[in-house]
């Protein structure tokens, strides 16, 4: 890649994947609650491993796609890289987030 394409590539990606995984974590928050108000226990896989089996499967296709299309696997590659990134370093703080809140929060 000439430039800077492989940077914004991976930017772009870490963006992508931190917004999945805000939406997923709120998506999940949102049926947590709806479940406790009705007095259902919490199911579980939650949204979280939806959305992280549906990014790698959509890994898988993007780099064959690229493959395919432009016989280089390198900008799917660090698309998905940027992705990953995101994604799971978003989950890890959500997560510790989560459990600072229900563990050391002051007054619950």
């Amino acid at each position: 890649m000439a430039g800077n394409g492989g940077i914004s590539l991976f930017t772009l990606g870490l963006g992508f994947g931190i917004s999945l995984a805000v939406a997923g974590a709120m998506i999940e928050v949102l049926l947590m609650r709806r479940n406790l108000a009705a007095g259902r226990p919490r199911q579980l896989p939650g949204c979280m491993l939806y959305v992280a089996g549906i990014l790698g499967l959509a890994g898988i296709v993007a780099v064959l796609g690229s493959f395919l299309l432009s016989g280089t696997i390198g900008p799917a590659l660090l698309m998905g890289a940027g992705i990953l990134s995101g994604f799971y370093g978003a989950f890890a703080v959500l997560f510790l987030a989560y459990l600072f809140y229900e563990h050391f929060w002051p007054g619950r």
